[in-house]
This record gives structure tokens, C-alpha cells and sequence, in this order.
């Protein structure tokens, strides 16, 4: 899983649901995806992550390092601090990231330890990568 590699704190997936023990085959999208206040252009979009972040956790958006590589990420992309186009399956990607990164996770690194600089923020303030 990708989220332990680059020690995230949270990583978001649809739910699948299940009837007496056994899959179902349906998926529904995880309720993070919905915020009043998010995306002012999708109801259900990667972006309301940062307002819900924003909220539970009092984390600005320039206090994310956010990663992706599909085109229903570009809001996201577009709202992080750090936003990283991780091989982007999509022009659209690249374009919507600040950084784009073809090869290894491990060109992360030095941008995971920028979150802590973005706005002059101290080392010890709260901050999380998606």
C-alpha cells in the first residue's frame, strides 16, 4: 500500500459493501468526498478532503503534500501547498501539479520535509500528506 511507503496519514478508497458475509460488488464513494464548503465544482470531489483536513484537524491547505496521478484529482492537485503528478495518467495531471515525478517514491522525500517550511510553519505544526 502506497500510503505506508510514504508514511501518509490517511489514505481514502470507496467502501464496498457487503450482504450476509459476502461482497457485493458495489462500491460507494467515501462520505470525505462531500463538504458544503469544498469544490465549488463537484459535489463529490478529491478536494473536500482538504476542507474536511481543514476542519477536523485544523490543517491549511499549504500544510499538504498531496500526490496523484488520475484526472479526478486535479482539483486537489490545485489546492495543495505541495502537489505532486505521480507518473499522471493524464496531461491534465501534470499540468494541474506543481511537481511531477515519473520514476521512484522516493523523490518525495525532499518535498515531505518542505510541508514543514510552506508558510513559514514550524517544524512541530500539524501537517499531513494525502
Amino acid at each position: 500500500m502506497v500510503r505506508r511507503r510514504v508514511f501518509a496519514d490517511f489514505s481514502i478508497a470507496p467502501v464496498m459493501r457487503f450482504r450476509h458475509g459476502k461482497a457485493t460488488g458495489k462500491l460507494s464513494p467515501p462520505a470525505i468526498l462531500r463538504h458544503p464548503h469544498g469544490c465549488p465544482t463537484h459535489a463529490q470531489c478529491l478536494r473536500n478532503v482538504l476542507a474536511h483536513m481543514s476542519d477536523r484537524m485544523g490543517i491549511a491547505p499549504a500544510q499538504v503534500l498531496a500526490v496523484a496521478a488520475t484526472e479526478n484529482a486535479c482539483c486537489l492537485l490545485q489546492a495543495a501547498g505541495i502537489s505532486v503528478a505521480y507518473r499522471p495518467l493524464h496531461e491534465t495531471v501534470a499540468h494541474a501539479a506543481a511537481h511531477v515525478i515519473c520514476h521512484s517514491l522516493a523523490e518525495l522525500l525532499p518535498m515531505a520535509g518542505a510541508v514543514c517550511s510552506v508558510g513559514g510553519l514550524p517544524a512541530d505544526a500539524p501537517q499531513a500528506a494525502v
